[in-house]
């Protein structure tokens, strides 16, 4: 099957248009495939990074008080918001230096003695940020507008992978939670998505059916909410759904890091 065109229309001032007519006689192009390649070029940011996500990530952990109020978490819990162990923990401390010396988000370690304090004001720089007992982190307007532009990319390309993932051949999968654990857990998927068809396992044996998802376990894996593995040259990946006691369904490598499923069901 060929690709699918649509046509669009542009209007281009002087200068950019005999730009293109240049560039489409030097490369032996027609225009139209110019301005394909410099789209698809220009537009290639619609995946985005892993260290993008954890921006992002760090961009919701300080607005979880609201819009413009500071937010105090430890070192360690931010680690584990953005999935990096102990071992790796010093990207998360590069990550805040570099978010608070680009104005974007405002970092204030409490140095256990003094109280809280501008990170600048720390010679020793990043290594206080491991013996902080507490960090305040709070957006500025310049990264408020980087965390909606980041919003933005994040709902596009989620848009984007589940209208791939309805044309694509998907595998179709049936599970009951239990109603006891509170918990499902399906491991060693092959499947990069799937189309689940998600139940309630009562107590007393029936069944009562929770919804149908839609789930592109690549891109879960990338935010940091399913396990992907290697085996024997394979990718596989393990999921977990939890069910609150509001009765909410999330999905996440663990019960304290999760993302609501609400947002994957499908009619």
């Amino acid at each position: 099957m060929g690709i699918v065109k649509r046509k669009a229309t542009f209007n281009l001032n002087e200068s950019t248009h005999q730009g293109l007519r240049l560039a489409a006689a030097g490369w032996k192009l027609e225009m139209v495939e110019v301005v394909e390649a410099a789209l698809g070029e220009y537009l290639g940011w619609n995946k985005m990074t892993r260290i993008e996500h954890d921006e992002l990530k760090l961009y919701r952990t300080a607005e979880l008080n609201g819009p413009g109020r500071q937010t105090e978490a430890t070192f360690n819990d931010l680690c584990k918001r953005l999935d990096y162990s102990s071992g790796d923990a010093a990207v998360v401390a590069q990550l805040l230096e570099y978010l608070n010396m680009q104005g974007l988000l405002i970092v204030e370690p409490n140095d256990n003695l003094t109280g809280f304090k501008s990170f600048a004001s720390f010679p020793d720089g990043k290594s206080r940020l491991y013996q902080a007992c507490s960090i305040r982190l709070q957006l500025t307007i310049p990264g408020r507008i980087r965390f909606q532009v980041l919003q933005a990319r994040e709902e596009w390309e989620a848009r984007q992978s589940y209208t791939g993932a309805q044309t694509a051949h998907v595998r179709q999968s049936r599970w009951n939670l239990n109603e006891k654990e509170g918990r499902y857990a399906a491991t060693n998927i092959v499947d990069s998505v799937i189309e689940l068809d998600l139940g309630l396992k009562r107590v007393d044996g029936s069944r009562e059916p929770v919804g149908r998802f839609n789930l592109p376990l690549d891109e879960l894996a990338d935010d940091g909410f399913v396990t992907r593995r290697v085996v024997e040259g394979h990718r596989v990946f393990d999921v977990q759904i939890y069910r609150g006691q509001d009765g909410d369904y999330a999905l996440g490598v663990r019960q304290g890091q999760t993302t609501p499923l609400a947002p994957y069901a499908t009619p």
